[in-house]
């Protein structure tokens, strides 16, 4: 018998563009906590901070995961542009154009990035005058799609400053490092599903029960049916 507590078996985190705009964004906005069935997968870190993706999320990348949530704070540097320039030499790069999203009350923005890691190659190394112009962006495999409110007309106010993401690694398997010529390790530890140091906490709701109702197809794929779900829970969309 499940625990109205516990993550149910079988069950990914996956919500939907709509379902990010609408509802998981404004309740990170609101400062609210998530639903309890995002606690294990939503982090709460500074996606634009003194780490790499790789480093950020080196426990689910040990996993095998490829795709991450998290809910991250912008920063703005000088004239009033966003700084998303990350410690080390990377910066997240802009891959589009944003685009407005509209969901009942909340208009939001999508912006696509990719993560470009700074390198130096042999040419540059041997003529250090020349090392400025040398200076190549290397892709990473990281992505982004970045999630900022833009209008809100409910009650309340919402931070625009907070943002919520979605990323995917498409590199190769991940071992002790997804990029192992650009970053030299990436090792956390100590830390426990659904908190993690120096994640903000996260705090919870009863989760409501979801039946172990058993169908198969015709190809013999069984599935399951889950009933009386909150809003904004997903199951994987292939």
């Amino acid at each position: 018998m499940l625990m109205a507590e516990e993550w149910c078996p079988g069950r990914v985190f996956n919500p939907a563009e709509e379902e990010i705009a609408g509802f998981y964004l404004k309740l990170a906005a609101m400062g609210m906590p998530l639903p309890p069935f995002a606690e294990s997968a939503v982090r709460r870190v500074d996606v634009y901070g003194n780490q790499a993706p790789w480093e950020v999320f080196a426990e689910e990348l040990g996993r095998g995961s490829r795709v991450f949530f998290a809910i991250t704070r912008l920063v703005k540097r000088s004239k009033g542009r966003m700084s998303r320039v990350v410690g080390g030499g990377g910066t997240w790069k802009g891959q589009s154009v944003k685009r407005e999203i509209k969901i009942g009350d909340v208009t939001a923005v999508r912006y696509s990035l990719s993560f470009m890691k700074e390198t130096n190659d042999e040419q540059a190394a041997a003529s250090p005058e020349k090392t400025k112009k040398k200076k190549k962006m290397a892709s990473t495999h990281w992505n982004m799609v970045e999630y900022k409110v833009l209008s809100y007309s409910g009650e309340g106010d919402l931070d625009q400053n907070v943002v919520f993401c979605r990323l995917t690694y498409s590199g190769p398997q991940h071992q002790s490092s997804p990029v192992p010529s650009l970053a030299s390790s990436s090792a956390v530890g100590g830390s426990k599903r659904g908190r993690r140091e120096g994640d903000e906490s996260i705090s919870s709701r009863p989760c409501k029960r979801v039946t172990q109702e058993q169908q198969q197809d015709d190809g013999g794929v069984t599935t399951y049916s889950a009933l009386n779900h909150q809003a904004g829970e997903s199951s994987r969309r292939e």
